[in-house]
């Protein structure tokens, strides 16, 4: 695993060498992560879901919910695990 930059707020999350997660460009609570395969989802933070694509409105992805110590790492990796299994699928 290799450390990459929410670049907002100065957390650092965990994501697989070849993922990367940045900052929504549109200036909402959320952040995108991107596969080596151009898949993306992004993290709705207020919600504690993540969504395909560029959206914070529809279908979560997600049934887990996220709550406690390491909650943010816990769906980062979940949204990590869905595009991996989407890039096997792709």
């Amino acid at each position: 695993m290799s450390k990459d930059l929410a670049h907002r707020k100065g957390l650092h999350y965990e994501v697989p060498a070849g993922f990367k997660i940045e900052a929504d460009g549109y200036g909402r609570n959320a952040d995108v992560i991107t596969s080596p395969h151009n898949y993306f989802v992004t993290i709705d933070w207020a919600n504690r879901c993540f969504r395909s694509g560029c959206t914070t409105y529809g279908d979560k992805l997600n049934k887990r919910e996220y709550n406690g110590a390491g909650w943010k790492q816990k769906l980062v990796n979940d949204a990590v695990n869905w595009l991996v299994k989407l890039g096997r699928l792709g």
